[in-house]
């Protein structure tokens, strides 16, 4: 949505923001390629680089074929945002380091903290789906034993 917003005038981008919010909360993958083309032939003539930017993404809407209750948490990278701004945080205390070995402790620490923390804890919405991701899991043909503790 950032980069979208990013490429419109300011006076544009609420309402913008609302179309392209019609594409990301649709029910399914045929729905949003429609409405991304009503979306395009609207702004597109006013803003090109949306098309470059939109048009002929195969993944772009590979999000929808996990249960709804947990798509936003796919098409939205808030938590590796987050953990990024943790580690930066972390590291900007101290400004040298005297080798490679003691950046990779350095980083392996809030990494470490990170996984300790959130290891036991559901993220939202994967709780509810936990069961349908397994039954997807197996119809790609992994075992869900092997990736029974990343759901």
């Amino acid at each position: 949505m950032r980069n979208i917003e990013n490429k419109v005038r300011a006076k544009d981008k609420p309402e913008v923001a609302n179309d392209s919010k019609l594409i990301y909360s649709s029910d399914n993958i045929e729905t949003a390629e429609k409405r991304l083309t009503e979306f395009l032939s609207k702004w597109s003539i006013k803003y090109p680089k949306l098309r470059k930017m939109l048009e002929g993404k195969d993944n772009l809407f590979t999000f929808m074929l996990f249960p709804k209750a947990i798509r936003k948490s796919l098409y939205t990278n808030n938590i590796c945002e987050n953990f990024n701004k943790d580690i930066k945080r972390k590291l900007k205390q101290k400004v040298q380091f005297p080798n490679e070995e003691s950046l990779d402790k350095a980083i392996y620490i809030p990494v470490s903290e990170y996984n300790n923390k959130f290891s036991n804890r559901t993220h939202l919405g994967f709780g509810l789906v936990k069961y349908e991701l397994k039954m997807m899991i197996e119809e790609i043909g992994l075992s869900p034993d092997t990736i029974e503790s990343t759901i």
